[in-house]
């Protein structure tokens, strides 16, 4: 929008440029022109020369918009040059990050297989503590048992004893 003022007020000043010449063609051309005319020409000349700075006031305005337009462009490219370098950088971070999770995730892996293999063997083990555990259990049982039984056999041998002890 602002290249289309700006050549809107290029063509407005060539206008102005031209309209000028013709009437100052005009009034050099013609002898017969009273005094009247002149001054009224003249002063149209003064209002389009009054038109014309203003135009060209416009268009150094323009011009120097333009101008500032295009150094915050070129900031706003260099900014994104530089985010789009920040973004490639963490692209990167991220993709070697990815890659540490995968090598973490085999590991993981690698251990948790470990762990079941070590899990697998520890209940296995425990099962057969359990078997002797139990084995010992009914062997303490029976000797206790046994033990029980001798001793009411001694304690019958001793009552034996006594009585044959008294009878005697």
């Amino acid at each position: 929008t602002r290249s289309s003022d700006l050549e809107r007020l290029e063509a407005r000043v060539k206008e102005a440029d031209e309209e000028k010449a013709t009437m100052v063609s005009a009034l050099g051309g013609r002898d017969r022109i009273g005094e009247e005319s002149i001054a009224r020409y003249e002063g149209i000349i003064r209002s389009k020369d009054a038109e014309l700075e203003t135009l060209d006031n416009s268009v150094a305005l323009l011009q120097r918009e333009k101008e500032a337009l295009g150094l915050e462009l070129e900031r706003i490219k260099e900014g994104l040059r530089s985010k789009n370098a920040e973004l490639e950088a963490l692209n990167g971070r991220v993709n070697l990050l990815g890659s540490e999770k995968e090598a973490v995730c085999a590991e993981l892996t690698e251990l948790k297989g470990e762990m079941t293999r070590s899990e697998a063997a520890e209940l296995e083990t425990s099962a057969l503590l359990r078997k002797e555990k139990e084995a010992m259990a009914l062997e303490l049982s029976d000797l206790r048992e046994k033990l029980d039984k001798s001793a009411a056999h001694v304690k019958s041998k001793d009552a034996e004893l006594e009585t044959r002890k008294k009878a005697v």
